[in-house]
């Protein structure tokens, strides 16, 4: 018995373009849908948290005296795209938690809790 077999066709090449260019333009639709969905989803889940995030605030500022937010500057990275070449680059931003801590506390109680852990002491 003989096993026919067909030829397999690459579809990269059945549009004409070439495999990069494909690659490429397949990234910057999906970096876009993937920024759209990030934005539309952030926004969403803001409005329905909104109550939530009020009433921890309020909280905050009630029984803790000083800020209600905790600002930290961190490291994140954004991507570049100059005509063909795409790179990551380092971008620094804020980050606001709400604090859940007091300030200016004695950080020995800390300390000695780290150390036990590290000893492996109860």
């Amino acid at each position: 018995m003989r096993i026919q077999t067909a030829p397999l066709r690459n579809p990269v090449h059945q549009h004409g373009k070439e495999p990069m260019d494909m690659l490429t333009a397949d990234r910057r639709a999906y970096y876009a849908v993937k920024r759209a969905m990030d934005i539309f989803l952030a926004v969403f889940l803001l409005i329905v948290t909104l109550p939530i995030t009020l009433l921890a605030g309020i909280a905050i500022y009630i029984y803790s005296p000083g800020p209600i937010f905790f600002i930290q500057e961190r490291v994140g990275a954004r991507r570049r795209t100059r005509g063909k070449d795409t790179s990551w680059e380092p971008v620094k931003f804020r980050c606001f938690k709400f604090r859940t801590m007091k300030l200016n506390c004695d950080s020995s109680v800390h300390q000695a809790y780290i150390r036990a852990l590290i000893e492996n002491n109860d």
